[in-house]
C-alpha cells in the first residue's frame, strides 16, 4: 500500500524555477518532514479532543454543582415553610386556648 505522494514535500515553493533534483537523501528528507508534519497534525488533534473532553467534564461539573445549590435552597425553603407552618399553628393552638381560657374566666 502506497502513502501519500511526496511531490507536496520534495518541490521547493519558495523558489518555483530551481531544478528539481530527486537525489535520495532529498527523499529521505522529505518523507521526515512528512512524518513530523502528520506527527504534528495528530498531536494537535489529540490536544482539541483532550479539551473537548475537559470542557465536557468541567460543564457536567457545572451543572452537577448548580443542580446542588438548587436542591440545597430548595430543602432550605422546604425547612423554614414547615418552620412557619409549625409556628403558625402552635400559634392557632395558643390562640384557641387562650380564647377558652378567656371565656372560662368570664364566667
Amino acid at each position: 500500500m502506497r502513502g501519500k505522494a511526496l511531490k507536496d514535500y520534495l518541490f521547493d515553493r519558495t523558489d518555483p524555477n530551481s531544478a528539481q533534483v530527486f537525489s535520495p537523501a532529498k527523499i529521505a528528507q522529505a518523507r521526515l518532514k512528512k512524518v513530523a508534519i502528520v506527527t504534528r497534525k495528530k498531536e494537535e488533534s489529540l490536544q482539541k479532543e483532550t479539551k473537548k473532553v475537559q470542557r465536557r467534564q468541567q460543564v457536567a461539573e457545572q451543572k452537577a454543582l448548580a443542580l446542588e445549590r438548587r436542591r440545597q435552597r430548595e430543602a432550605e425553603m422546604d425547612r423554614k415553610r414547615q418552620m412557619k407552618e409549625a409556628r403558625r399553628q402552635e400559634k392557632g393552638i395558643v390562640g384557641r386556648f387562650d380564647k377558652k381560657l378567656n371565656v372560662a374566666i368570664r364566667k
